[in-house]
């Protein structure tokens, strides 16, 4: 398995392990099943318009409770960036801004809420914050060199511990 193939794997476990874990509360749609298959072996589910590149790249989840509904991507990273070696204190994280993009689509055309789940299983826990509150943040970063967006980690919000791979509400 290459490193490409090894991260997807590892993304789709962590996807249906927070999927799991939501599941004790909320009805969830996991998203990430209605794909199809690309050159590389997997293909992000789509909210489709012609032409067929607008069409949008969907979060993983859709979750549903008590009347509203609302989407969750799962972000699972190994440990969480060190960016500046002179200030190693300073952590983040982050994902691609093509996707960033989408999912900032996705809220404005559904009228869903989108939340990202950011795993970091190296730090045992899980980070959440809207997309709203993502995009008002004033330390967010765009890195045009790298295409990915990062926000500081220790400023979202942590929404569950990670225990020998196992999810515990907190």
């Amino acid at each position: 398995m290459n490193s490409f193939q090894e991260n997807l794997a590892l993304g789709r476990e962590w996807e249906t392990k927070v999927s799991l874990w939501l599941q004790q509360n909320n009805y969830v749609l996991d998203v990430y099943e209605y794909t199809g298959t690309g050159a590389d072996g997997s293909k992000a589910p789509k909210l489709k318009i012609v032409p067929s590149e607008d069409s949008l790249i969907l979060p993983d989840l859709q979750v549903a409770s008590a009347g509203a509904t609302h989407w969750v991507e799962v972000k699972s990273k190994s440990s969480v960036g060190i960016p500046f070696k002179e200030n190693p204190s300073y952590r983040t994280t982050g994902f691609d801004r093509k996707y960033w993009e989408h999912y900032l689509k996705v809220r404005q055309i559904t009228g869903l809420a989108v939340s990202v789940f950011f795993v970091h299983y190296n730090e045992g826990e899980i980070r959440s914050a809207s997309i709203e509150e993502l995009d008002k943040h004033p330390r967010k970063y765009i890195n045009f060199g790298n295409g990915m967006v990062y926000w500081p980690y220790d400023e979202l919000k942590v929404i569950a511990e990670i225990n020998n791979g196992a999810i515990h509400s907190i």
